[in-house]
């Protein structure tokens, strides 16, 4: 890649699917289809295949990591369209 490129880009926030926040502790927010996120459960079984039985299961769901993001998103979303309206998707 481009090393001038890669030194631009800069992380705000990282969140994965084992810390939760709430949409009023956002700043910002990109929005993601449900078709964006079954891609991106899709793209993750096909990648990790070591990581589809996790080491270490939620005790709120025991099957693949992926599914559990794909939960949270969802619920995410759903607040936000909540919060915003429908139309704003």
């Amino acid at each position: 890649g481009d090393p001038e490129a890669a030194r631009a880009v800069r992380v705000w926030g990282y969140r994965n699917v084992w810390f939760r926040f709430s949409v009023a502790e956002a700043t910002h927010a990109v929005a993601c289809s449900p078709a964006d996120t079954a891609a991106l459960n899709d793209s993750f079984a096909a990648c990790f295949l070591s990581q589809l039985d996790a080491s270490f299961p939620s005790p709120e769901y025991d099957g693949p990591f992926s599914h559990l993001a794909q939960m949270a998103q969802a619920r995410q979303y759903a607040e936000f369209a909540t919060l915003l309206g429908a139309d704003a998707f």
